[in-house]
């Protein structure tokens, strides 16, 4: 009598090898997509760090130019009005700038903008805004340009915790023609985003026509 003799197969199951080679395999794919994801997470923080700092100087150099348009402006004198003791619409120095014109309530609101030093060792821009009690000559004695922050409302255009500012220039110059007399007012400013090396600087140019 023949046996049929049933064939033993041998089950083989995955090797160290081939499970150390799987899981290397997985760590590269892991390490890889996880180093993408960081360089990308890297490279948004830096975008918005930098969009940050760019448009925060460019709205200072917009609320510092929309002032100064205004400078002189009066609806009761022939002239445009001056900052006591000023022999013109716009006083300045090197990193200030004052002038004084009338607001739409009818009073004097007296302007000067300034770079100044900040508790925490930083630079920021600060506005100082001086309001008479009526548009009475009388009442701007008081609206020089030296003291134009003292008892004024004062703020800061700059945030001062993330930002310093590296320089804030103002400059000046008269144009003349045979027909008007314009100044020409130049505002540059220049600032870092504190803790990076991310800066940003602009300027604004603003012409100021039939000034004294």
């Amino acid at each position: 009598m023949n046996l049929n003799h049933a064939h033993k197969y041998k089950q083989q199951g995955i090797s160290l090898i081939e499970l150390i080679v799987a899981s290397s395999i997985s760590l590269i794919a892991i390490a890889t997509v996880g180093s993408i994801y960081l360089a990308g997470n890297k490279m948004a923080a830096a975008r918005t760090s930098q969009l940050m700092i760019k448009q925060d100087v460019n709205d200072t150099l917009k609320n510092i130019a929309t002032e100064i348009r205004r400078a002189g402006y009066t609806t009761t004198l022939d002239e445009p009005v001056t900052l006591s003791g000023s022999s013109s619409t716009i006083d300045s120095s090197a990193n200030n700038i004052g002038f004084v014109y009338e607001d739409e309530n009818g009073k004097w609101r007296g302007i000067k903008f300034q770079q100044k030093n900040t508790l925490t060792g930083t630079k920021t821009i600060q506005i100082c805004q001086k309001i008479s009690s009526s548009s009475a000559l009388s009442t701007m004695t008081d609206f020089t340009f030296s003291n134009l922050c003292s008892g004024a409302e004062v703020a800061s255009l700059i945030d001062y915790k993330n930002i310093t500012i590296n320089n804030f220039n103002v400059s000046t110059s008269v144009i003349s023609t045979a027909q008007s007399t314009a100044m020409k007012v130049d505002v540059f400013l220049d600032a870092t985003l504190i803790g990076t090396t991310y800066t940003h600087a602009g300027k604004a140019s603003i012409v100021l026509r039939n000034i004294q």
